[in-house]
């Protein structure tokens, strides 16, 4: 059943991408997708007045994309059933599909099945077959004179047959799927048994995700960057062999983590001009060699000595585009150009005179994207589920010399579901003064994202790599985060100084009119800052140790008073001529305790009196349960598997379980050495977020939390 509505829903009060035009490629466009990126095709076709269709699961009745459709379809529970989003495709009347990207935006088949008179918005299959399997696109890489990583050339066949390859080539290699990106069905194996225990992982993830189980092992590549190039390209009008390839500006996606891309930026703070140029090249041979036509990206691995290698090619709308869109001169749309061609008209006419004779497309300024996942950077970023309430993401901006933008999926009182991939959103800033201003802008925009305490996110730690020095200096390679972070993302460490401006920001916005104010960070046993009013708008502030003594006394000027409300999610505060504190107010608790967000640092905040401050000293913090005979759930998600049973002795960082959560399957392992006792859930269980699953064996056979916890999350 189709449902109709009218083109209205989030909209952005500027219009970023210049797509108006005199004609229509097409009438109407059904888009195989969902989320933030069915809403940014949207944007596009809106702006053509072309009509769009979107099709949408169960699970994604009340997603902000669906309203935001001409005409809406109904699919079932899954993105992924191909006979269902034919016979949608066929009943929208859509003249053109567009796949976006994840799904069967590189599924050769799919393509192949597109009804009569119904355009496929992409590459032909056949490329997709080529380009879009990792073990063709490296044969033919090979035969195009690109570089590529040593690795075998070809499929795996079973464990044995990918044990022996890497022991051939040498540990460490990376073994992923054959027909997949993003990360998914991806694994870095040092040793024979790392490779036995992610072999069959990685298979069931790449069947999920692609449909495709092969895998592919080749090596692995240490500290390099992580560069692509966003292209454009189809024949010349009235040619079969002649071809116009737009080759964009290169991004650098080195922050990642389980290979999956945090930050994004363009251009490289790697790549010399001679670098970027040959790349350039291998890209355009790569586009000839296989008469690609449409929008692609092809990635490399680039090392600090500016050696590069072939590392795959995505037959499709990367998640990053917008860094390639805002950078380039003239702010191209990468979905108008993919219209454009499938429609047969070639590339847009005004892309062509932008890049005139130039051997790139020519951008200026620096552009970086952030990805906003509900996932917990301090958990080993596990996936987040439960209502965005409040939610609020920052305003966008669009002048000469800066931009923001944001391509989102969800909006307040939307649910983060286990079903999909936890990205929330994508926020894009672009400075014509440079790289450096850039973070700035991004990290501005990140302080006024407003995301709720149900949820756990990852832009406290984006705030904390934009501010990095190692960052910052453009030291970016794969690595940095297992560099940097070694022990974990542990949260946004503030300095003393800036906990003396929250402490004098909290009194001002408190209207707290005591000359003598105690302000605790972090709760009842938090640290403790005394403010003490002065004259003229001025605030002494000294810091407390846990003894009680004093250090660190400091003189803060407020200058002027803040506007501000209970109503409001954000609070700004300017301190010592013009130094602007942005604070998230998240929610009040008991006790007049108030939950905050300042520079990505999560607390809560209570001000006391000084008879408050002194009796508080004689209170307790509260005893922690004792937990470590017990495993936890470290997610929602499902029970897949046991790899152990009850009176099995295991080992430290031995494979208990394997607990699946937005599709990806990630292996429990062993905190400890011991002999397991129980097994409280059997295979299939739906599991809660620290859900007892195993339990060990203690000396002490009375455990308090045992009939407590027991039947947790069957």
């Amino acid at each position: 059943m189709i449902r109709l509505f009218s083109s209205v829903g989030r909209q952005s009060t500027k219009r970023f991408l210049s797509t108006a035009n005199a004609r229509n490629p097409f009438d109407r466009v059904l888009i195989a997708n969902r989320g933030e990126i069915s809403s940014r095709i949207m944007r596009t076709c809106r702006d053509l007045g072309v009509k769009t269709v979107a099709i949408y699961s169960t699970h994604d009745a009340k997603a902000p994309y669906v309203s935001e459709a001409d005409e809406t379809i109904c699919i079932g529970q899954s993105y992924l059933n191909e006979e269902r989003v034919l016979e949608a495709i066929r009943e929208s009347g859509a003249q053109a599909c567009m796949p976006g990207y994840g799904f069967f935006s590189e599924n050769a088949n799919f393509a192949r099945q597109m009804p009569n008179n119904v355009t496929w918005l992409g590459p032909s299959p056949e490329a997709i077959l080529q380009m879009g399997c990792k073990i063709r696109s490296k044969k033919i890489a090979i035969d195009a004179g690109v570089s590529v990583i040593p690795g075998f050339e070809g499929e795996l066949e079973n464990f044995e047959h990918a044990a022996k390859i890497a022991n051939d080539i040498g540990y460490p290699v990376l073994l992923k799927a054959a027909a997949g990106g993003g990360g998914k069905g991806m694994r870095i194996c040092h040793n024979d048994q790392e490779l036995k225990e992610s072999f069959p992982l990685a298979k069931a993830e790449a069947q999920k995700f692609f449909n495709d189980n092969r895998l592919l092992v080749e090596k692995y590549v240490v500290d390099p960057h992580h560069i692509e190039f966003q292209l454009l390209s189809d024949f010349k009008r009235g040619s079969n062999s002649e071809m116009d390839i737009l080759v964009f500006c290169e991004r650098e996606c080195s922050i990642q983590r389980r290979h999956q891309k945090i930050l994004e930026e363009s251009p490289s703070p790697l790549l010399k001009e001679e670098t970027r140029l040959a790349m350039v090249e291998e890209v355009k041979q790569l586009v000839k060699n296989t008469g690609y036509t449409s929008a692609g990206t092809v990635e490399f691995l680039v090392d600090e000595e500016q050696n590069f290698y072939f590392l795959e090619m995505n037959t499709r709308l990367q998640v990053e585009h917008p860094v390639s869109e805002t950078v380039s001169v003239g702010y191209p749309d990468l979905v108008k150009g993919m219209l454009w061609v499938g429609a047969g008209w070639g590339i847009p006419g005004e892309y062509l005179s932008t890049i005139g004779d130039r051997a790139y497309y020519p951008f200026h300024g620096h552009s970086i994207e952030a990805r906003v996942y509900a996932e917990d950077p301090l958990r080993d970023f596990l996936p987040s589920t439960g209502p965005l309430v409040p939610y609020q993401e920052p305003a966008e901006i669009l002048t000469s010399d800066r931009i923001l933008r944001i391509d989102s999926g969800v909006d307040e009182g939307y649910v983060v579901t286990p079903h999909y991939d936890p990205m929330l959103s994508k926020v894009i800033a672009w400075s014509a003064n440079g790289r450096q201003t850039a973070l700035d802008q991004l990290h501005q925009a990140m302080q006024e994202y407003v995301i709720g305490r149900n949820i756990q996110h990852n832009s406290r730690l984006v705030m904390d790599v934009l501010n990095h020095k190692v960052f910052r200096e453009g030291n970016t390679p794969t690595s940095f985060l297992a560099t940097h972070y070694p022990n974990g993302f542990q949260g946004v460490q503030l300095s003393t100084a800036e906990k003396q401006d929250l402490a004098v920001c909290m009194v001002v916005l408190a209207r707290n009119k005591n000359p003598e104010v105690i302000v605790r960070l972090n709760g009842i046993f938090g640290e403790a800052a005394i403010v003490e009013k002065m004259k003229s708008s001025r605030f002494k502030v000294t810091m407390l140790d846990e003894g009680g003594d004093a250090y660190n006394e400091r003189i803060i000027v407020l200058d002027e008073q803040p506007v501000y409300n209970k109503a409001d999610l954000l609070a700004r505060v300017s301190l010592n001529n013009g130094d602007v504190k942005t604070i998230q107010m998240l929610a009040e608790g008991y006790c007049d305790e108030i939950f905050i967000e300042v520079s990505g640092a999560e607390m809560s905040v209570i001000l006391q009196t000084p008879r408050e401050f002194e009796l508080s000293k004689y209170m307790q913090p509260p005893k922690e349960v004792d937990q470590t005979d017990l495993v936890l759930s470290p997610m929602p998600g499902t029970l897949i598997s046991y790899a152990v049973e009850e009176g099995e002795e295991v080992q430290i960082g031995q494979e208990l379980c394997v607990v699946e959560a937005m599709k990806m399957q990630n292996i429990i392992r062993s905190p400890k050495a011991g002999t397991i006792a129980s097994v409280h859930v059997p295979v299939g269980s739906s599991l809660m977020a620290d859900a007892v699953i195993l339990k060990f064996a203690a000396a002490d056979s009375m455990n308090p939390c045992e009939d407590e916890l027991s039947d947790v999350g069957t």
